[in-house]
């Protein structure tokens, strides 16, 4: 392992990968609510090409979920949504992602923005020995989760960021639009322009 990886005074950058079909709300809140909490010089959005654990769903083509999301997150000089994984095509797994950026990047010390049952999952993923030698873990947690009921191995590289109960998916987004409903106030205006000109999820 090179010795950036362990840097002590890189800048703390947060990494926060997903599928965004649509982008919502609660994304932005998230990656908000954790750079405050932890300090984070920024947090870098990391849409997938193919996420290992959808493959068999229908997803939104990558350069309309890659612009909706760079849309809503315009003006906003801490967010950068960047497209390695989409450039990369093919199933996306974060090891792959963090080493190229661990090479390109050593003056940044990475955190992973995941969800309390990605942290459940975690060890699941390909090389988690490795993911947790190359980036810290921010568990965003709802009130009641314990860290005690992380995996023991995991454990001591999560830094949990509470936040408040927003039961807003890109799911529920989806099934509203295919339904005729309204999805205002559910994801950014730029990424509602998008659908509605697109008429996704139709």
């Amino acid at each position: 392992m090179t010795s950036s990886v362990q840097m002590t005074d890189a800048l703390p950058t947060g990494l926060f990968g997903g599928t965004f079909d649509p982008p919502t709300v609660a994304h932005l809140l998230i990656a908000e609510w954790v750079r405050d909490a932890l300090a984070l010089d920024c947090v870098w959005f990391m849409p997938t090409a193919v996420n290992p654990f959808k493959q068999d769903n229908d997803t939104t083509p990558a350069d309309l979920r890659l612009r909706m999301l760079r849309d809503s997150c315009s003006g906003v000089n801490h967010f950068l949504v960047r497209d390695d994984e989409i450039q990369r095509g093919g199933v996306s797994y974060t090891v792959d992602t963090l080493r190229r950026l661990n090479d390109e990047h050593p003056d940044r010390r990475f955190t992973l923005i995941l969800g309390g049952d990605s942290v459940h999952s975690l060890l699941r993923w390909k090389d988690p020995d490795e993911i947790l030698e190359r980036a810290d873990i921010a568990a965003v947690v709802r009130p009641g989760w314990k860290l005690e009921d992380a995996d023991p191995k995991v454990r001591n590289h999560i830094r949990p960021v509470e936040i408040p109960e927003l039961a807003v998916s890109s799911t529920l987004v989806r099934q509203r639009v295919a339904e005729g409903k309204s999805v205002r106030f559910l994801v950014p205006q730029p990424a509602l322009k998008i659908i509605h000109d697109l008429k996704l999820y139709r």
